[in-house]
């Protein structure tokens, strides 16, 4: 009988309803567990539902010390976890070197496979990350990244496999029953609607921007709706300005929803003004639903697997975003190109099915270190 394969999964910013958490939850909706167990290690401002998503999947979640608030005592309890459990494999997924942390504690401990994965193009501590390089080239085994851009940001000119998020088609795929549903339950009719889905956060996602570009769109077409979907620390600040602008009844904040595909058949045109990104799934899953995307220049054109996916520039104020909403042809059925995505998402090595059984076999040969 072949020994079980043990791997601790961390995600840096905590199991929450966010992209990388997003992502990973799909990863295991599709992994074949046979002689592998994943656990996964909730280390900052995590959510009990998704906790729970994740043991119903069949992965154990460990509750730790907050990484950010108590890191000292957060490294003391894995050094302890990883002793007791006697993992094969430590998987650990942020943005910047200071994943060093935690693969210097498994390096310590003689863990034989350390992952390193990247998810973004830029860091929040850059000072820090500056600081912790060095320490973070010598830490891991291998060198995971969601795209070409996050891959070199993080690793620079030293080798590393792209790992695409990977995606659930027929979950995300046009469903007119869904759009119904959700344009019903908002008694929306026949606005227009402009979607954002991620967290709402300024720094990194230019929500106020978005917001500028909403209320030229609402001054020129009054029958259009913004659907703001996730949660994050630029809401309070945003609900203001949304009163600021005369556009309250305009804007819907969803909060976080569990059901975002549904969402998604609801809506007409996506945006994505971010100041950076490593590569958004969000842009992939709203080509899969058939829907129009207008994306900042600023990330990178991985994203762009199908035509429905246009980069445009936030240096230049909000008149040509607006101009780009007002002008795209709404199709009262998307079915036709949502499959046309489908089929270009496949073709690019998007399928999730294939994402789960290439990580798999990675933790698998473990076996011959």
């Amino acid at each position: 009988m072949c020994k079980e394969i043990r791997v601790l999964n961390i995600l840096t910013g905590g199991l929450r309803r966010e992209g990388i958490t997003s992502t990973q939850l799909e990863f295991m909706r599709k992994m074949d567990f046979s002689d592998l167990r994943i656990d996964f290690l909730a280390v900052h401002n995590n959510a009990d539902d998704v906790i729970k998503e994740f043991e119903s999947l069949g992965c154990k979640v460990i509750i730790a010390p907050d990484r950010k608030q108590h890191p000292i005592k957060y490294l003391r309890f894995l050094k302890k976890l990883i002793k007791a459990e006697n993992y094969d494999v430590i998987h650990v997924h942020g943005s910047s070197s200071l994943l060093a942390l935690e693969l210097s504690v498994a390096k310590k401990l003689k863990m034989p496979m350390r992952i390193a994965h990247s998810h973004n193009t830029k860091s929040d501590n850059a000072k820090l990350d500056k600081l912790f390089r060095t320490k973070f080239y010598k830490s891991y085994t291998h060198a995971f990244a969601c795209g070409k851009d996050a891959g070199e940001w993080l690793f620079g000119y030293r080798p590393f496999t792209i790992i695409h998020n990977g995606n659930d088609f027929k979950k995300f795929e046009y469903n007119q029953y869904f759009r119904s549903e959700i344009r019903s339950k908002y008694e929306i009719g026949n606005k227009l609607v402009i979607g954002y889905v991620g967290n709402l956060n300024n720094n990194q996602k230019n929500i106020s921007f978005l917001l500028d570009v909403f209320a030229q769109v609402k001054s020129r077409n009054n029958n259009s709706l913004l659907f703001l979907i996730g949660d994050g620390a630029y809401k309070e600040e945003a609900k203001q300005k949304v009163e600021s602008l005369g556009i309250t009844d305009s804007v819907i904040f969803t909060g976080r929803v569990s059901n975002v595909n549904e969402y998604l058949q609801g809506m007409d045109i996506m945006c994505l003004p971010s100041f950076y990104e490593g590569l958004p799934n969000v842009v992939l899953e709203w080509q899969i639903a058939g829907l129009p995307c207008y994306v900042s220049d600023k990330v990178t054109d991985e994203c762009k697997v199908s035509e429905l996916v246009e980069f445009l520039p936030i240096d230049n104020g909000t008149e040509l975003w607006a101009d780009k909403i007002l002008s795209t042809r709404i199709s009262d059925d998307r079915t036709e190109v949502s499959q046309n995505s489908c089929r270009a998402m496949r073709e690019a090595g998007f399928d999730i099915v294939e994402s789960a059984k290439l990580v798999k076999s990675i933790y698998m040969s473990v076996r011959h270190k």
